[in-house]
């Protein structure tokens, strides 16, 4: 079962890999698991949660300015998760530190672009 502070690298639809990263608590509801990708930051993207050194450090894949691209929240399930890496569409890598989970939690409700049956999961897990 995946945990908070899981990462996947998962396929877009042009077959191009990005990380993401569990959010939810797949204990608390494993048919609602909210992964949301990382990017790199550029001025024109969602500023509510820069990601800078000190939070991506040691963390493959990133190596620069970074932020959480809320907009791309993902919602899915535990089912649906582990079909994705069977089918090789998705690659679980090392989990992030605890502190940048909360870190993104409590910008989520911040974000005027993340979806809303993503910030909707986060409250009923009580994490936002």
């Amino acid at each position: 079962m995946p945990a908070a502070g899981d990462t996947f690298l998962i396929q877009d639809a042009h077959g191009t890999e990005h990380l993401h990263i569990v959010v939810s608590d797949p204990r608390v509801d494993p048919h609602h698991i909210v992964l949301v990708p990382v990017t790199t930051w550029e001025d024109y993207k969602d500023d509510t949660c820069i990601l800078d050194a000190d939070d991506i450090k040691g963390i493959p894949f990133l190596g620069h300015e970074s932020c959480v691209d809320f907009q791309e929240a993902l919602l899915t399930s535990e089912q649906r998760l582990a079909a994705a890496v069977a089918s090789k569409k998705a690659r679980h890598h090392k989990p992030v530190p605890m502190a940048l989970v909360e870190k993104i939690r409590s910008r989520a409700c911040e974000s005027r672009r993340i979806p809303n049956k993503c910030l909707m999961t986060l409250e009923a897990q009580n994490l936002v």
